[in-house]
C-alpha cells in the first residue's frame, strides 16, 4: 500500500516548521510526516541522478564513552579529514571558518595534525563552553551573528570552510554556503557533517531538514560524500537512546556506558563492513583543486628482478630531504626493533667495530649501541650526518661513500647495510660489496638487506602485475630474490650463512589491496597485532618486504684492529 501524499496545507505547515523550536503534538506529527515523504522523494532523485557516495573511511574509532554512533562518526570524520588535507596546507598558516561552531571542538583534530593559523567560529550565540584565547597553534575568534545576513567581507580569505551538524539548522543553507564561498581562498577545502534521512527516526524533529546525496551534491558540487551509520548502529541508537528518551527513562548509554561503548564500536565496524546502509549521517569533503601529476613511483618486472622507477636516489640532496621527514632522534633506552633483533643478537660480534654503511637517520644504529656494541655510522648525505652528530654528540658519524670506505683493510668486526645497495647499478653494487669484503676482518660478519622480490610478488607478476609504463621516471631501486642477493654477496668473496626476512605487513599491503583490512584488524587485540607485524617464519618468507643475507669473511677471527679512517694514525 502506497503512502498517501500530504495535503497542500500539511505540506505548507511541515515545510515551515523548525525542529529546533518547541512543537505541539500536531506540529511534531506534521514535521515528521512532511520530512518522511520529502526524504523519500529526495532519495529517488539521488538514485535517478546516480549520485555516488562512499562508505565511511577506514579510520580509527575515537574513544567517546556514552556518545551516540552519529557523534562517534563525526569525530572520526574530522580526524580523518584533517589527515587527508594536511599535505595541502603543510608548512603554512591557515584560516578556518566553522559555521555553527558551538564549543569549537572540531578544531581539535587539526591541532593534533600540526595545523596552525586562525580559527574563526561563527554562531548565532556564544556557547557556554566556548573559551577565548589561543588554542594550540591557533588564534581563536568568535563571531556572533546570523549566517544568513552577516557580511562575508568580515572574514579574511578562508582556507577551510567547515561545519558539524550545523547546516540543517540554517533555513536557507544553500544561500549561506554560496555567500561564504565568495571568501574561499584559492585551493580552499570544505568539510561538512550533516544528518541523513535515517536521522529523522533517531532524533525526531531537528532543524529544518535531513539531507540526501543529491542535495549535498548541489550544495557542495566539488565534494566527495561519505556515508556514516547503517542498519546496526541505527537499531542500537533507537533501542538504547531514542526509545528510552521518548519514554522518559534513563538511556542504556547512561546506565552502562562501558558496555554500551563496546557494543557501539562493534556496531560501527559491522556497518562499515556492510557499506553503511542506510546512512544516518553524511560527511562531505571537498579537497583543494590540485593538478593531477604522473604516478610518483612505478614498479616493473625486469627479468628475475623488480625495479622501481621514482626519482634518482644517487645524490646526497635527495637523501637529506628524505631524512628531514624522518629525522635522527635520541634513542636512549630504546631497544632494537623486534624485526631485526634476532639476526643482530645472533651474529654481531661484541668485540670490534660495527659499521652501518648508509646509516641515514642513525636511529637503528643507536639502538644497537644501547645493547653494548661499538658502532659507527657513515652516509654520503652531509645534512643527515650533521643531524646525527647533533642528537648523539658522543657517537662516531662520518660523511663518506659506501663504494670507497674510509677504513683500513681488515678493520671492522661487522658491516651492516639496510636498504642501500638496491639503489645502485650492477657495477656500483659490486664495488660496495668488494669494499665490505676489504674492510671486514677475517671472520667478520656482513648483514646486507634489500627489498624482497617475494614469492607473493612473483605470483602477482605472473598474473599480469608490474607491467606499467615507467612514464619517464628515473631508476630508484631493485627488489631481489633471496637467491639473487645471496649470489651477489658470494661473488664478493663472502660466505652466506643465513637468510632472514622481515616486515611482513608492508610486504603484504604493498603487494595486495588489503591495507584497510589489515589496519582494521590491527588494534583489535595485541595477539593480532603481533601476528600481522611479526608473522611466523613460514608465512613471512612468502610475503615480506625485506630480505637480509648474513655472510662471513673467510678466515679465522683475528684481534680487532682499531677502526680508523684511511690516512689517520692510530
Amino acid at each position: 500500500m502506497t503512502e498517501k501524499a500530504p495535503s497542500p496545507v500539511e505540506s505548507t505547515v511541515g515545510a515551515a516548521l523548525n525542529g529546533d523550536l518547541p512543537l505541539t503534538k500536531d506540529e511534531r506529527r506534521a514535521y515528521i510526516r512532511f520530512h518522511t515523504l520529502r526524504n523519500r522523494c529526495n532519495a529517488q532523485e539521488s538514485r535517478t541522478l546516480e549520485v555516488k557516495t562512499l562508505r565511511s573511511p577506514a579510520a580509527p574509532l575515537p574513544a567517546a564513552p556514552g556518545s551516540t554512533p552519529s557523534r562517534v562518526g563525526m569525530l572520526q570524520f574530522f580526524e580523518w579529514a584533517a589527515g587527508e588535507l594536511a599535505p595541502s596546507f603543510q608548512g603554512r598558516e591557515v584560516t578556518i571558518l566553522d559555521i555553527g561552531c558551538g564549543t569549537g571542538r572540531c578544531l581539535d583534530p587539526f591541532i593534533k595534525r600540526g595545523y596552525r593559523g586562525v580559527y574563526i567560529g561563527l554562531d548565532i550565540a556564544r556557547h557556554p563552553k566556548w573559551a577565548d584565547g589561543p588554542q594550540g597553534s591557533f588564534e581563536r575568534r568568535l563571531v556572533i551573528g546570523d549566517a544568513h545576513t552577516i557580511s562575508p567581507d568580515l572574514f579574511p580569505p578562508i582556507d577551510i570552510l567547515m561545519s558539524a551538524t550545523a547546516l540543517e539548522h540554517l533555513r536557507d543553507d544553500r544561500t549561506v554556503c554560496e555567500r561564504l564561498a565568495l571568501r574561499l581562498a584559492p585551493g580552499a577545502a570544505q568539510v561538512h557533517f550533516v544528518p541523513a534521512a535515517a536521522a529523522l527516526r533517531l532524533y525526531g524533529p531537528h532543524g529544518w531538514r535531513q539531507y540526501s546525496a543529491g542535495e549535498l551534491a548541489r550544495l557542495v558540487p566539488s565534494g566527495t560524500l561519505y556515508r556514516f551509520g547503517g542498519a546496526t548502529t541505527n537499531a542500537l541508537h533507537w533501542a538504547c537512546i531514542t526509545r528510552p528518551t521518548e519514554q522518559k527513562r534513563a538511556t542504556f548509554s547512561a546506565r552502562r556506558p562501558s558496555v554500551y561503548q563496546r557494543i557501539r564500536d562493534l556496531a560501527c565496524r559491522i556497518d562499515r563492513m556492510t557499506g553503511n546502509f542506510p546512512p544516518s549521517m553524511y560527511g562531505v569533503l571537498s579537497m583543494p583543486a590540485i593538478p593531477r601529476r604522473p604516478a610518483e613511483s612505478v614498479v616493473v618486472r625486469q627479468g628475475d628482478r623488480l625495479t622501481m622507477f621514482r626519482a634518482a636516489a644517487d645524490n646526497p640532496r635527495h637523501w637529506d630531504e628524505v631524512w628531514r621527514i624522518d629525522p635522527p632522534r635520541i634513542m636512549d633506552g630504546k631497544t632494537v626493533q623486534r624485526r631485526l633483533r634476532g639476526p643482530f643478537l645472533e651474529f654481531l660480534p661484541r668485540d670490534g667495530v660495527t659499521l652501518e654503511a648508509g646509516c641515514g637517520n642513525g636511529n637503528i644504529l643507536r639502538t644497537i649501541s644501547n645493547l653494548g656494541f661499538t658502532v659507527e655510522g657513515l652516509d654520503f648525505a652531509p645534512g643527515v650526518i650533521e643531524a646525527n652528530r647533533a642528537v648523539h654528540p658522543g657517537g662516531v658519524y662520518r660523511v663518506g661513500d659506501v663504494r670507497r670506505l674510509p677504513y683500513e683493510p681488515n678493520s671492522l668486526g661487522a658491516y651492516i647495510s639496510l636498504g642501500v645497495v638496491e639503489h645502485f647499478t650492477e657495477r656500483d653494487r659490486g664495488a660496495i660489496l668488494d669494499e665490505c669484503f676489504r674492510c671486514l676482518r677475517p671472520g667478520g660478519v656482513a648483514l646486507i638487506a634489500t627489498p624482497f622480490f617475494s614469492p607473493l610478488k612473483r605470483l602477482r607478476s605472473r598474473v599480469g602485475g608490474y607491467r606499467a609504463p615507467t612514464n619517464g621516471l628515473a631508476f630508484y631501486q631493485h627488489y631481489f630474490t633471496a637467491d639473487d642477493l645471496r649470489d651477489q654477496v658470494a661473488a664478493a668473496g663472502l660466505l652466506p650463512v643465513a637468510v632472514h626476512t622481515y616486515d611482513g605487513y608492508k610486504g603484504l599491503k604493498d603487494t595486495l589491496p588489503v591495507k584497510p583490512a589489515l589496519d582494521w584488524l590491527r588494534g583489535r587485540a595485541r595477539a593480532i597485532d603481533r601476528f600481522i607485524d611479526h608473522p611466523p617464519d613460514l608465512i613471512r618468507d612468502q610475503l615480506a618486504h625485506m630480505v637480509m643475507v648474513v655472510a662471513r669473511k673467510p678466515g679465522l677471527p683475528a684481534p680487532a684492529a682499531a677502526s680508523q679512517p684511511l690516512g689517520v694514525a692510530a
